[in-house]
């Protein structure tokens, strides 16, 4: 899979969960109101945002459906997106 799709999986994967988050977020705009650390990466307040952990799972899914993420890569793509500034997940009760 060419890497520009991964990319954008990626993006659109955040863009979705932080709509779905509470409170609901624009990711684009996270992105160009975010500051910038020593480094110059950007500093999103990922925790200050939470999402269902089923909506999460759903999200995910579709993402890799739409792309066509399969096998090896998208257990990669799920750990990417889990380790990266994906909002905070709630657990059901």
């Amino acid at each position: 899979m060419n890497l520009l799709k991964i990319q954008d999986a990626i993006l659109e994967c955040y863009r979705e969960m932080y709509l779905a988050s509470e409170p609901s977020a624009e990711f684009d705009y996270l992105m160009e109101t975010a500051e910038l650390d020593k480094e110059g990466r950007m500093i999103i307040k990922f925790l200050d945002y939470e999402i269902d952990n089923i909506d999460y799972d759903k999200i995910i899914e579709n993402i890799c459906t739409k792309y066509k993420i399969k096998g090896a890569l998208k257990d990669r793509f799920k750990v990417h997106i889990s380790l990266g500034v994906s909002p905070k997940i709630k657990q059901n009760k």
